[in-house]
């Protein structure tokens, strides 16, 4: 019998968004050079000085204005990076706004590489919200698991805490590691990482696909597809199918998401 998912609207709980004052001028200070930068980018580029992907320059609000986005982007995650590190980090937090409806059993969330991904595992401890795996240095500062020194007993206490009808944040597209799944990525065959489609079966949890993106002085968490639990167990491949398509339609439609662009070439 297939397992119903009951959805609840995570949104309407205690936690409540704000938007921190303190960071108010720097954003609007950072957007104001992110213009200016952008202007001379694209001046170079116009004078075939320099040169962007296919994606960014066909972009649907035009490569302008995107790359705008990405300079933006690129500034304002080091502002977060240093205000996490500061007695300003709880200000910093307040900039996430949840938006989300998951289901009330419990699921994995399964976000991309992200430039907000340091915020949001902070936010998530702040406010109890979800368990985060994931790798990096600075995952243990957030008191979360990191996922490249997993041991069976922490794989254990992640099918528990899935199974208290609590939430996992796992990163949907790691590739290349020890246990993977060919898919088709911007064309292209990955080996994508089988971990959020492993983790799911174990706990027979459904995964809900978000990708965290700024908007108005805002970092927004909004609902993606989610994939119940018996088409993950009947077909891991499609499943983790369905969640690379959708961050490659979300790419192409906002390339500002896309964390390449955000720590390297704008030319990939």
């Amino acid at each position: 019998m297939k397992k119903e998912i009951y959805l609840l609207d995570k949104s309407a709980e205690s936690i409540k968004y704000s938007k921190p004052l303190y960071l108010l001028l720097p954003i609007q200070l950072l957007n104001t050079l992110s213009i200016v930068i952008a202007f001379f980018h694209v001046f170079l580029i116009k004078r075939r000085w320099a040169k962007i992907s296919d994606i960014i320059f066909n972009s649907p609000e035009g490569y302008e204005k995107m790359l705008q986005k990405i300079w933006f982007t690129r500034m304002m995650r080091r502002l977060l990076s240093v205000t996490l590190r500061t007695p300003f980090r709880s200000k910093a937090i307040k900039l996430v706004n949840n938006k989300l409806t998951l289901p009330e059993l419990g699921c994995i969330i399964a976000i991309p590489h992200t430039p907000w991904a340091k915020l949001l595992a902070e936010w998530c401890r702040s406010n109890n919200f979800a368990l985060v795996f994931a790798g990096g240095p600075w995952i243990k500062r957030t008191g979360h698991l990191n996922v490249s020194n997993a041991s069976l007993s922490q794989i254990r206490k992640l099918v528990s805490h899935l199974n208290s009808k609590k939430f996992v944040v796992v990163i949907g597209d790691n590739e290349n590691r020890s246990r993977c799944c060919q898919v088709t990525y911007f064309g292209k065959k990955c080996n994508a990482s089988l971990l959020p489609v492993r983790l799911a079966t174990l706990a027979s949890v459904p995964i809900t696909v978000v990708i965290p993106k700024f908007d108005k002085q805002q970092i927004n968490l909004v609902n993606g597809p989610t994939i119940d639990s018996n088409t993950i167990i009947s077909n891991k491949k499609e499943a983790l199918q369905k969640i690379f398509s959708y961050y490659e339609n979300e790419v192409y439609a906002s390339p500002s998401i896309y964390y390449p662009y955000i720590l390297g070439s704008l030319n990939t």
